[in-house]
């Protein structure tokens, strides 16, 4: 009988605690893709759509950057990166003269302040809003079904590419061949188990 019980107990366990499951992963990438290769006498926006579906949950969002290498070693080289809540469509530059400084500042959080620290030599950066504690921020930026990020080079930032990945869950419910096995078998035995050891 306790076999029973435990088998019928793992078997509603499995049926119920899979809540949540991988739904699948959505990339976004911008025109052209290495943004103009971040050109330091500008400054980026990039702004995308994002819409996922109701019964999904946003877990994750990585921004990557391919094979991004500086064209200079100096002391002062940055690459600034913040998440905007409802940046124009596309992509966008802006003429900076190669001025100093952060010209996104105050328009969203800060993801990243990127130097190469003066090593020249390419590689790929990937920054997770959930490891940077920025996943809310961004899921609330997205509710309206926009988002984006600001990019300012305070030096020429060659790249193969750029993309933003986000990852999601969906909330399974349970079938209606679950509800039944619970209904039908799993409460009344695991009652009838309980009442028998009451007897005891």
């Amino acid at each position: 009988m306790r076999s029973l019980v435990f088998l019928t107990v793992v078997m509603l366990i499995l049926a119920f605690a899979g809540g949540s499951a991988l739904a699948g992963t959505y990339e976004f990438t911008p025109t052209p893709t290495n943004l103009w290769d971040l050109d330091h006498y500008y400054y980026y926006s990039w702004g995308f759509n994002i819409n996922i579906p109701a019964n999904e949950t946003i877990v994750d969002g990585v921004l990557g950057f391919d094979n991004i290498n500086n064209w200079a070693q100096e002391a002062n080289n940055q690459l600034y990166i913040h998440l905007l809540d409802d940046p124009a469509a596309g992509t966008h530059w802006y003429w900076d003269n190669q001025g100093g400084g952060d010209n996104w500042s105050g328009a969203g959080p800060l993801v990243a302040n990127y130097h190469d620290g003066n090593a020249y030599q390419a590689v790929d950066l990937n920054y997770s809003l959930k490891d940077l504690g920025l996943l809310d921020t961004f899921k609330a930026y997205a509710a309206d079904g926009t988002a984006g990020f600001g990019l300012d080079p305070d030096c020429h930032y060659y790249n193969c590419g750029v993309k933003f990945t986000v990852t999601t869950t969906t909330n399974a419910v349970p079938e209606p061949s679950s509800l039944a096995l619970l209904v039908t078998g799993g409460l009344p035995m695991i009652g009838f188990a309980l009442r028998r050891r009451l007897r005891k």
